[in-house]
């Protein structure tokens, strides 16, 4: 706790009485977090940052003092909750190594909650973070632990949204762990088919077709990318990708930015540039509606792989500068903000 406490010193405290907190201001808290978790779904959590960081830390000072064994579980599950998403916020900021630590923290919380379905899907969290640094056999070791420290009955959608992540993995070590990424899929479909509605908890709501569909066009797209356009991977690839557009929730407006990158990515592999660029264009927009330095980065790897095959294209061309000039005003805000 100590360190979080520290990392958390700087920011401006919420108005909690720790010594006077009861399940009232308990409750008062878990309904902080979910208005937490839907700055963070309109793609403006990044700007909100440090308010969360401030509420896991009064949370934290609440948990020293003495109280009843249920309303510490309910405390931890709480800083749990909140270091998970600030470890999000952060990874959304591009800052990977600051973010690995909210998640261990997160995961400790979740140990004094006893609440292993949560921990499991942090342990999930912590592997997407591996994977997108590039450590593939330290991403599937983490994904791996998790779904075995879920019990058989555990909640489907954990379990889900897990072996959706193990087949992206799966996918990245290229064709010859296709069979392990298309089982994966196939699995994370079969258990997203079990879920009841009780299984969506708080934590855990954004789980829904269309997250799963963004799951799967992920590790397809990623086979298609590297076998062509005439495969069973980039028709797999483009259906989740399109079901995921049609049935995304409009109010996610980051979770929907991605999607068009993903679809961009299915008319790449599928060798239709025009189409791809037009759809990373739309992205772009989205992009500059809200605030993700993840999401820019995403869209110049992208635009980086649009001009290596297609750079004498115009749409490509214009692509590339509409970005470069969204990127150059957006350096220039910061700059005058530190000035």
């Amino acid at each position: 706790m100590i360190p979080v406490r520290r990392w958390a010193a700087s920011t401006p405290l919420t108005s909690l009485v720790p010594g006077k907190i009861g399940a009232e201001e308990i409750d008062g808290l878990e309904r902080a977090v979910e208005l937490f978790r839907h700055w963070d779904a309109s793609g403006h959590g990044g700007l909100h940052r440090k308010a969360v960081v401030g509420q896991l830390h009064g949370v934290i000072d609440a948990i020293q003092h003495r109280r009843p064994a249920s309303e510490r579980r309910r405390l931890f599950t709480i800083a749990a909750e909140l270091s998970q998403l600030v470890g999000w916020m952060t990874y959304d900021a591009s800052l990977p190594a600051s973010a690995q630590r909210y998640f261990l923290f997160a995961l400790r919380a979740c140990e004094q909650a006893t609440d292993v379905e949560l921990g499991a899907k942090i342990v999930g969290d912590m592997a997407q973070l591996s994977k997108s640094l590039g450590n593939y056999d330290d991403s599937l070791g983490l994904v791996r632990t998790a779904l075995a420290t879920l019990p058989r009955t555990a909640n489907p959608l954990v379990r889900a949204e897990l072996l959706g992540h193990e087949a992206c993995t799966y996918a990245r070590f290229g064709s010859e762990d296709a069979t392990s990424t298309r089982r994966s899929v196939d699995a994370a479909m079969d258990a997203f088919d079990q879920m009841a509605p009780a299984d969506h908890r708080a934590w855990n709501r954004y789980m829904d077709r269309a997250e799963l569909d963004s799951l799967a066009a992920s590790a397809y797209i990623q086979l298609a990318l590297r076998e062509g356009r005439s495969t069973s991977s980039a028709t797999d690839a483009e259906h989740h990708a399109v079901n995921a557009t049609l049935v995304r929730p409009a109010n996610r407006v980051r979770s929907r930015l991605f999607d068009d990158v993903r679809l961009s990515k299915v008319r790449l592999a599928q060798r239709e540039p025009e189409e791809s660029t037009e759809l990373a264009d739309r992205a772009l927009t989205r992009a500059m509606a809200i605030s993700s330095p993840q999401a820019i980065h995403r869209l110049r790897v992208h635009s980086r792989t649009l001009t290596a095959g297609y750079g004498d294209l115009a749409v490509v061309r214009a692509f590339s500068a509409r970005l470069s000039e969204h990127l150059h005003q957006s350096d220039q805000k910061v700059s005058d903000i530190h000035a």
